[in-house]
């Protein structure tokens, strides 16, 4: 098994309690109808532009940087974090406010009641003004999704996962957003749209963050647009909301 293990800090004036993403979480989700892009696992169109595009089979990101511990296993990152702890991976990439976000993730082990939360997320800098992405959690079996813009949370939603609680296999997290609407999928399922529009953010660092536990990610994905499309179907993935949990 090949595996190159660092740890390290740069925390750049950035406390822990900041990148904590499950803040002031809603009591219920809304949606509308609508998925705006076109799936990016299609053919690339003037519209979108890839902007970030990394396999960590290629080795670390020649840019990426971070604190915690992290490892590279098989052909992923690894981030370990004990209990209550955080590690955390930046792969910079400057992007608009539209952007399609994508990884593939294992959760491989948990600490305590709250188990492992993989974080894919992208922000402005360490002033923290602007964040958005997902987290995806097991156990206890949810998905939280959050868009921070000029520190104000338009979007801080909890909400059931489709994973069963027990499943520690590869799993697909894709967050999106246009025209200041947020969708999350997972596995190619919808679980999330946003009917508040927020003021467009600005993003220059995406990364990955662990808690509690271990996780792998294959990759990184990010597709940007400063463009409005129509709100068409995207080929492939399902545009209805489902929440329903499974195990």
């Amino acid at each position: 098994m090949a595996r190159t293990e660092f740890t390290r800090g740069r925390v750049l004036g950035l406390t822990v309690a900041t990148v904590v993403i499950l803040v002031g979480l809603a009591a219920a989700t809304g949606h509308v109808n609508w998925s705006p892009w076109p799936a990016p696992s299609a053919e690339p169109t003037d519209d979108w532009t890839e902007v970030l595009a990394w396999d960590f089979a290629d080795g670390p990101h020649p840019e990426g940087w971070g604190w915690g511990t992290w490892r590279f296993v098989d052909g992923t990152i690894e981030l370990d974090a004990g209990r209550g702890e955080w590690s955390v991976y930046f792969t910079p990439a400057i992007h608009e406010s539209d952007f399609i976000m994508e990884t593939s993730v294992q959760l491989i082990s948990g600490l305590g009641e709250g188990g492992v939360r993989a974080h894919l997320l992208t922000r402005d800098s360490n002033q923290m003004t602007h964040e958005s992405g997902m987290v995806l959690a097991a156990p206890p079996g949810e998905v939280a999704v959050r868009h921070m813009v000029n520190e104000v949370n338009h979007t801080s939603d909890l909400i059931p996962s489709p994973i069963a609680r027990d499943d520690h296999g590869w799993h697909d997290m894709k967050f999106a957003a246009q025209d200041g609407l947020v969708s999350a999928w997972i596995d190619g399922r919808l679980v999330f749209e946003s009917d508040e529009p927020a003021p467009p953010g600005y993003y220059t660092e995406p990364h990955f963050s662990v808690e509690s536990g271990v996780a792998r990610f294959r990759d990184i994905r990010i597709w940007s647009s400063s463009g409005t499309r129509p709100r068409s179907g995207v080929p492939g993935i399902s545009t209805d909301i489902d929440t329903e949990t499974e195990g």
